[in-house]
């Protein structure tokens, strides 16, 4: 396109022109994406989801269509949002980062939203991001505990990979966000694992304390009083442990057994100057 014939004045009217008709055309989209999710009409053309859609059938980058199905969804409960986005004062950018903080804060009621939106109207993209962390949220909200997150970096084969969304799948009923499903996972791996190997699901049985194995509901009493390591305090790679070594006279038995990690563990057999293969 060669537009050196228009003046300048004309090259200013008609981009300001465009500008406002591009927004009114994004809101006309933002209608047809929330009508289409309504209508789960992405299945009938082999999609999982609203936004593997506006990715791969709509050519929409993944933030640009983060921002598109946030502002789409908050348009929804919020309709005079419309004139906000064609008036430019509020951008796509601007509700995704305030609908991010309605999830965060776990914020459902309207109006409340509203004077949010309000408040980070006309803002820079940095002024946006200052208002919104100043927010509090009413006392008659309900309000989550500040969770501390850490971040950890997966690089998963394809064989993982697929395991993951298969998990994913069978969880996506629950509506769980990617901390809470990774929770779940783990305390359903946490679980079985400690029936492996604790005996958790086993019944305590008199047994003889002559004997240097640990039967299984032992193991269990034992770590249903400890819980954790003893000397130190650690989960990890937890042991059950004679007391007294088994070696020096030691018995079998609940009162001379505790969790230990494996480290004191294998300090306590250094102290004691035994050695096991």
């Amino acid at each position: 396109m060669n537009l050196k014939h228009l003046t300048d004045k004309q090259l200013h009217i008609d981009t300001k022109n465009l500008a406002s008709y591009e927004r009114k055309i994004t809101t006309q989209l933002l209608h047809h994406l929330r009508e289409i999710e309504t209508r789960k009409l992405f299945s009938d053309y082999g999609y999982s989801s609203l936004f593997n859609y506006v990715v791969q059938e709509l050519g929409f980058s993944e933030g640009s269509a983060s921002r598109r199905i946030s502002a789409a969804r908050l348009l929804k409960d919020i309709p005079e949002l419309e004139k906000k986005i064609e008036d430019g004062d509020l951008t796509l950018s601007h509700l995704n980062k305030a609908a991010d903080k309605f999830k965060q804060e776990k914020i459902t009621d309207i109006g409340f939203k509203k004077d949010v939106l309000a408040t980070i109207e006309n803002t820079s993209a940095r002024e946006c991001d200052k208002t919104l962390s100043e927010i509090i949220v009413p006392n008659h909200l309900p309000i989550e505990p500040v969770k501390l997150f850490h971040p950890i970096n997966l690089n998963l084969s394809d064989e993982t990979y697929e395991k993951y969304e298969e998990v994913r799948g069978l969880l996506a009923h629950r509506r769980l966000n990617k901390d809470e499903m990774f929770y779940k996972i783990f305390e359903i791996t946490s679980d079985q694992l400690k029936k492996e190997k604790f005996k958790t699901s086993s019944k305590l049985r008199p047994a003889s304390s002559d004997t240097r194995y640990i039967p299984a509901g032992l193991k269990k009493a034992v770590y249903e009083r400890d819980k954790k390591c003893v000397k130190c305090g650690s989960t990890y790679a937890l042991e059950v442990n004679h007391i007294i070594a088994y070696a020096l006279g030691g018995k079998t038995e609940l009162s001379n057994l505790n969790l230990l990690c494996h480290n004191c563990n294998q300090r306590a057999r250094i102290s004691s100057n035994l050695h096991f293969p």
